[in-house]
């Protein structure tokens, strides 16, 4: 199984989640304080408590889901540094890039 994760689709996924985060924030925050309901007034007020007390909740999930986007990107790219470095090493310590009669060749 191969992960591949550009850095360009670190940073759209992690922005995604920002703006999640953001939007719901913000719509949590412009929710009614009253409602014209009749007999179902305190059920429907009931349900907007209920979706603003789990929307920062929401919001959180989306925050820390792009902080492991985001780490998840420089780990990938951290380990590709290492694997790319020891490669290098290896060729280095090469003196005409010919192994027990194999050739090998950079990319």
């Amino acid at each position: 199984m191969t992960i591949q994760l550009s850095e360009e689709t670190e940073a759209q996924l992690a922005q995604l989640h920002d703006d999640a985060a953001t939007g719901i924030t913000g719509l949590a925050s412009s929710m009614p304080t009253s409602v014209k309901g009749g007999y179902g007034t305190a059920d429907v007020l009931a349900i907007i408590a209920a979706v603003v007390a789990t929307a920062d909740d929401l919001a959180l999930i989306n925050e820390v889901a792009a902080a492991q986007v985001r780490a998840v990107g420089q780990e990938f790219g951290a380990t590709d540094g290492d694997v790319s470095s020891g490669f290098d090493a290896l060729f280095d310590g090469m003196s005409d890039g010919n192994v027990d009669g194999m050739e090998m060749a950079r990319r």
